[in-house]
């Protein structure tokens, strides 16, 4: 059965869609805005949407004093290790549910 919806209304779910994405997607920008600046200049008024030249300088200096390349490493490796024993759990539930019959 196909339903025909007015162009006015289809304009206003894509108005609405846009807007959804915009603010989905604004934070990250802003994230990346923030480490190609120096520190503090985010907090201008008014502030600079722009990314700035301080570039990878930044992240240079993250690795260096956090060593973020080790903390990525680890938390990829617990992620994957949960997620796996998570479909294996999982997995052998939804069989039992399937398979066996259950009192009540």
């Amino acid at each position: 059965m196909r339903h025909n919806v007015s162009p006015f209304r289809k304009t206003l779910l894509y108005i609405f869609l846009f807007i959804g994405v915009i603010v989905s997607v604004f934070p990250f920008y802003w994230m990346f805005v923030g480490a190609t600046n120096p520190s503090g200049e985010i907090f201008n008024v008014p502030p600079n949407f722009l990314p700035g030249d301080y570039g990878w300088e930044n992240f240079k200096n993250l690795n260096e004093n956090v060593g973020i390349v080790r903390v990525l490493g680890n938390s990829l490796f617990i992620t994957l290790t949960f997620t796996v024993l998570s479909a294996i759990v999982c997995t052998a539930a939804g069989y039992a549910f399937a398979k066996f019959q259950f009192k009540g």
